[in-house]
């Protein structure tokens, strides 16, 4: 029987071997105490208007939207930036508002930032900050023209209005201007990269941004601290940068002036690229080493772009791009670039974006957005980041490596560019979901999950888990993230989809509650709810083991005895940590009973009886989870031969 079993057929297979579940005193010397209560829903919002008891947004849901005009010059010389903007603010939540909060995130790299105060104390997850700058310098901050008062808090700036913003739609506009230097070395996420043929700049998280308002929250003020990431409304942007003219750049959105920025003969290659599933070269690495491929211009251009409905922007911007670009089957515009040194192996990065686009579109939700881009932003350094429409990525040693982070990047666009999640507070629904769409996709391309998936790595992983993933980034133990963040819940979301609902279950919940939350802010609550009123089945138990405890899995065969035939096993949960049980009697002629012992007959005890028929003198041996499909501390424990009962 295949291992991947769903709990229905777990349940039929344990029938049909006729078991004995009986519950007794547990004698595994741990008791009993509070043990039902790993049964139970976990604490949610009490269902209302805004977000309902099937987990969907309901009819009086709301969100604020924040449009953005900006104007910003990048000063390479300098290593500067410098820029305005014009933030329109709907205000659409039912109480008026008489003051807006705003990140500055760049202040993390100014000397007394609370994020280098918490690296040099050894702090929860603290990251050394190399780079050193004067943060976001602000020239002025105005209202219809007029000064408006405002405050700034480390990462967070107060701004007071002097005429409160009116409840269920009203408008105000905010103007600012700043300048901010940029950090020598690519670091959190922005900065600068140097190549053979000229500097790359990564800008992200770079201008003052609206913090989010919500009806769970309020105002979202949680410190830009290095490891939460940003939770922001959608609104439309209109950028201009304007850059040397020997620089390319890639953003968020669609290019609006192509002919005032590139040459005709890349005009023409886009104009064949978006006919072409195959990578054509725009800007060739001939043309980058003799800085060819350029407007001829010695004043700065201008560059014009145009994006709507996204909940940030960002871009790069160099002398160095090659770049190139293709076309997904549904005319999703495909673009990458990096400098020369990304070669050979950047030669596929157009192919690895454009198929992981397809792949994710077709498997959970179609991509909303006219273009997407790929660009090597951090050169040699490693790791990579994702913003609507681009992502920035670095060093790659492989193909498979390449695909595997191109995919991870861009597969952000669904979470949580799409699925608009809170990532300061709950990591595990943006980079764990994140982490398990990648999985498929990388299957798909490759045959197998490689070892990023292996489940043989449980056992070291969680033996340094000691908090429960649903703990916010910034206050994970340090060098427990990546757990935390990534693994955890994409085992955990392998494990929902595989082992517990079968794949047709699964994704039709879960492409369910993408669709409901595309563009939308979801909460824990709802993405449970819509899971278990989609799939059918109470969940309680499993959120209860993944998600908000920290227990250790570890599932024993206490005792196993055979009588005439009868197989009496004992078998307990040794912490609070529950899942269904497979089991397996190999017998000695080679054959096999095996089946599933459902999560309930665990419901008020953690040790269980179980008692199946096999023909006499048969049995070889019996184990539980023999093909590890859940996780487990102490696997020596999982199997017994048998001992005639007394």
């Amino acid at each position: 029987m295949n291992a991947r079993l769903t709990l229905l057929v777990a349940a039929l297979a344990f029938l049909v071997c006729a078991p004995l579940v009986a519950q007794r005193r547990d004698q595994t010397g741990e008791g009993d105490a509070n043990w039902s209560t790993l049964f139970q829903a976990p604490a949610m919002r009490t269902p209302d208007r805004m977000h309902t008891a099937s987990g969907r947004p309901g009819p009086d849901y709301w969100q604020q939207v924040a449009d953005y005009k900006i104007k910003a010059r990048l000063d390479p010389v300098a290593n500067k930036l410098s820029a305005e903007l014009t933030l329109t603010y709907t205000n659409n939540s039912p109480e008026e508002l008489s003051f807006l909060w705003f990140h500055l995130e760049q202040n993390i790299f100014k000397q007394d930032s609370a994020a280098r105060q918490l690296a040099l104390s050894g702090g929860a997850n603290g990251e050394r900050i190399e780079s050193e700058t004067n943060g976001v310098e602000l020239a002025h901050v105005k209202c219809r023209g007029e000064d408006i008062a405002f405050t700034v808090y480390d990462t967070l700036m107060r701004v007071e209005l002097a005429k409160p913003v009116r409840a269920d739609g009203g408008e105000v506009e905010i103007d600012i201007q700043w300048s901010m230097s940029l950090p020598e070395k690519a670091a959190l996420r922005m900065g600068r990269t140097e190549t053979s043929d000229g500097p790359i700049f990564a800008l992200a998280q770079w201008f003052p941004a609206v913090a989010k308002f919500d009806d769970v929250h309020g105002w979202n003020t949680l410190p830009y601290l290095g490891s939460g990431e940003f939770y922001t409304d959608f609104g439309d942007y209109e950028v201009e940068i304007t850059v040397p003219a020997n620089h390319i750049v890639a953003s968020t959105g669609t290019l609006m002036n192509p002919r005032s920025v590139l040459t005709n003969a890349q005009r023409e290659a886009l104009a064949k690229a978006r006919e072409s599933r195959e990578t054509v070269i725009v800007r060739s690495a001939d043309e980058v080493a003799l800085g060819k491929g350029r407007p001829e211009s010695a004043d700065p251009i201008t560059w014009e772009f145009s994006a709507r409905n996204v909940r940030t922007f960002a871009f790069t911007s160099s002398p160095s791009f090659v770049w190139d670009a293709s076309t997904t089957n549904a005319g999703v515009l495909c673009q990458s670039f990096y400098p020369r040194s990304a070669l050979p192996l950047w030669e596929e990065g157009t192919k690895d974006l454009r198929e992981s686009i397809e792949h994710f579109s077709r498997m959970w939700f179609p991509y909303p957005w006219p273009v997407a881009n790929n660009t090597n932003a951090f050169g040699e350094g490693g790791g990579g980041m994702e913003y609507p429409m681009i992502i920035f990525n670095g060093r790659c040693d492989s193909s498979y490596d390449l695909f595997a982070l191109v995919a991870h990047e861009i597969g952000h666009n669904w979470f949580p560019m799409v699925v608009n999640t809170d990532e300061r507070r709950h990591v595990w629904m943006d980079e764990g979901f994140n982490t398990f769409v990648d999985y498929y996709a990388i299957v798909e391309r490759f045959g197998s999950g490689g070892s990023w998936f292996d489940r043989k790595d449980w056992v070291s992983a969680w033996s340094r888990n000691t908090h429960p993933m649903s703990t916010p980034p910034d206050r994970m133990p340090a060098g427990t993230v990546g757990f935390l963040g990534y693994d955890k819940p994409a085992w955990m979301m392998r494990t929902l989809r595989e082992d517990v609902l079968g794949a047709e279950r699964f994704d039709r919940a879960f492409r369910d509650y993408i669709a409901a939350w595309a563009m939308r802010s979801p909460t824990p609550d709802d993405f449970m709810r819509c899971m278990e009123n989609g799939a059918g089945m109470d969940l309680g138990w499993f959120w209860q083991s993944w998600i908000f405890g920290a227990a250790k899995p570890d599932v024993a065969l206490v005792s196993l005895s055979i009588d005439e035939g009868t197989v009496d096993a004992e078998i307990s949960h040794r912490t609070r940590f529950v899942h269904p049980v497979p089991w397996r009697a190999a017998l000695k002629d080679g054959s096999r009973r095996e089946g599933v012992i459902p999560v309930e007959a665990f419901a008020t005890r953690r040790l269980v009886r179980f008692s199946c028929e096999v023909p006499a003198g048969s049995l070889l041996n019996f184990t539980l989870d023999p093909e590890a499909r859940w996780p487990d501390m102490d696997r020596k424990n999982n199997s017994q031969a048998p001992h005639p009962a007394k």
